[in-house]
C-alpha cells in the first residue's frame, strides 16, 4: 500500500510540473532535447508582426541530439538553385527558455526564446537591439515544422 501511494504522489509530482514554453502543454513524455532535436523546416516568419514572403526559399534548422547544428537555405535567383549552410552547437539557456546557436567560426551567439515547443512545431522569438539610444528593437518570429 505505500509503494502504491508513493508511485501515486511521485506520479502527481512529475504531471503537474508547470511548462516553460507559451502556449505548450503541460505534459509531455519527451523531453525538451528529444523534442527540439529534429530537422525543421521554416514554414513563416515575421518582423515587427510583418510577415515576410518566403517564395522562392527552402530554410532548415536541423538540430542534432549531439548539440550539433545545421541551418541551410536553399533559393532560386536569376533562375539558379544557390544553397548556403551554416554549422555549429546548440544548447539551452540556462533557465532552458531560450535556444543558443553558435556559428562555428564565428564568436557571436543568437539566442532565440522558445515561445512554442511542442510535437511537430516550434516556435522562436529572436530580438535585435538597433539603435541604444531609442531603444529601438527588431523582433522576429520564425515558425518551424517537422519535415
Amino acid at each position: 500500500m505505500k509503494v502504491l501511494f508513493l508511485a501515486s504522489l511521485m506520479l502527481f509530482f512529475t504531471l503537474s510540473s508547470c511548462s516553460k514554453y507559451k502556449e505548450t502543454t503541460k505534459y509531455a513524455l519527451l523531453s525538451k532535447n528529444q523534442r527540439i532535436a529534429k530537422d525543421w523546416k521554416l514554414i513563416s516568419q515575421s518582423e515587427n508582426l510583418r510577415a515576410k514572403d518566403l517564395t522562392g526559399f527552402e530554410i532548415h534548422l536541423d538540430l542534432h541530439q549531439d548539440n550539433s547544428y545545421v541551418s541551410s537555405t536553399r533559393y532560386l535567383l536569376f533562375g539558379q538553385v544557390l544553397r548556403t549552410e551554416k554549422k555549429g552547437t546548440w544548447h539551452f539557456s540556462t533557465d532552458s527558455k531560450s535556444l543558443l546557436l553558435n556559428e562555428t567560426n564565428n564568436q557571436k551567439i543568437d539566442r532565440l526564446t522558445i515561445v512554442l515547443l511542442k510535437k511537430g512545431e516550434l516556435q522562436l522569438q529572436q530580438i535585435i537591439p538597433v539603435d541604444q539610444e531609442k531603444k529601438s528593437v527588431v523582433t522576429k518570429l520564425f515558425i518551424f515544422k517537422t519535415k
